[in-house]
């Protein structure tokens, strides 16, 4: 593993929108013009016929609805609402003035979901015809015309198998468009491997077994993960010693001493996410790296010995992790940078020992295998750079 490509994200409110692509009839069409589309303006209003690209404002709109009687409630004495023209309203309306720049969009078919950020906040109307391959095998041609669009550049395409929980129901939603404010979590989890909020971090998982899943090892993955947080407190003190490991590895540290909360699902596949709070007495580039390092080592993602001769090639040395092996806060600015690499890899390599004995005690390895654990790595790139979102690295200084 190269810690370099392993990101924390940080999560400061980006907003997120599903927008379905007409049962995922569209989704390659979405990503070819880079586009998301909603075909619901088309059923009433062809700004060809008015000569005119402007977009109705929403009074118009609403004039337009109420003029086909499909969308009219005809037990009403005023011209009203019937429940599908309201739902028609509310998709035109959520798509042209809540969509923004900078939100991330979902879409989805049946086997994969695409995540991207939204480029422009005005909508547009166009004519011209998306096309692309409806089946490759069948060298089939679908074109999308739907005409009003917003601009999106596409980022990562995931698995839907990979997706638990309450989003799992939330995908299976009617609506064209719908808001996922409340699923961050979980969308930001299908894509980073670690994100923050409020000063706490979170962890995500991956489960890629497709057997039965055995409650031996998925509790034992559960005792695993627990453990980083008295892990790290341990090393922020101090060098792991042996009375430490055999304490944890003899579950005989309180139990109130681990703060570590975890969310899963089950399926196979599935995940998990975990979450800790971030000690505030610490430098946080250097705790915040320093924990997402301890999930890698205690879910069997990488060695103690690999991830120093990484962040610390042993040439390299400066012995910065001090004699008496407590971390020394005159070694890290605030909040500045300098010698986190360092000071981290040795850290690993003066704990390489320590962290020999719990990976065996905790029978990583063997966890790891049967449940096929690993963390979501993706090109994320486009999100950071058109969304805003702001990631450290695991690896490296570069933020």
């Amino acid at each position: 593993m190269d810690l370099s490509e392993i990101k924390i994200a940080h999560y400061t409110g980006q907003r997120i929108w599903m927008v379905r692509a007409q049962g995922g009839k569209y989704l390659r069409h979405f990503r070819t013009g880079s586009v998301i589309s909603i075909e619901h303006l088309d059923r009433f209003y062809n700004h060809l016929d008015h000569g005119s690209p402007k977009i109705p404002s929403n009074e118009q709109i609403r004039r337009l609805i109420l003029e086909n009687e499909r969308y009219i409630d005809k037990t009403s004495k005023i011209p009203k609402f019937n429940a599908s023209g309201r739902n028609c309203f509310h998709q035109i309306d959520h798509f042209l003035n809540d969509i923004k720049k900078g939100d991330l969009v979902v879409s989805l078919d049946t086997t994969h979901i695409m995540i991207g950020v939204c480029t422009s906040s005005k909508a547009t109307l166009s004519s011209r015809a998306i096309a692309s391959s409806a089946d490759p095998e069948k060298m089939t041609t679908v074109k999308l015309k739907h005409r009003l669009r917003k601009g999106v550049e596409w980022g990562p395409i995931i698995k839907r198998e990979t997706v638990g929980g309450l989003l799992k129901g939330t995908f299976q939603s009617r609506h064209t468009v719908t808001n996922l404010d409340t699923h961050w979590r979980d969308i930001f989890g299908l894509i980073y491997p670690f994100f923050t909020y409020n000063n706490e971090l979170y962890f995500s998982n991956r489960i890629g077994t497709r057997s039965d899943i055995n409650g031996k090892i998925i509790s034992k993955l559960f005792d695993n993960l627990s453990s980083v947080q008295v892990i790290l407190e341990e090393l922020l003190e101090r060098k792991l010693s042996d009375e430490f490991v055999n304490n944890l590895l003899n579950d005989d540290i309180a139990w109130e001493e681990f703060d570590l909360t975890a969310k899963a699902y089950f399926g196979s596949p599935g995940g998990i996410f975990n979450k800790v709070p971030l000690p505030l007495s610490v430098n946080p580039k250097f705790v915040l790296r320093a924990f997402a390092l301890a999930f890698l080592l205690t879910s069997g993602q990488i060695t103690a010995v690999a991830a120093a001769d990484q962040l610390s090639p042993a040439d390299d040395a400066f012995n910065i992790y001090t004699p008496a092996e407590i971390v020394d806060e005159r070694l890290l600015q605030r909040d500045g940078d300098e010698n986190v690499d360092r000071l981290l890899g040795e850290l690993a390599r003066k704990n390489a020992d320590a962290f020999g004995k719990i990976k065996t005690g905790q029978k990583t390895a063997k966890v790891k295998a049967k449940l096929r654990l690993s963390v979501p790595k993706h090109d994320t790139t486009n999100l950071e750079d058109k969304a805003g979102i702001k990631v450290t690295r695991v690896g490296s200084n570069a933020q």
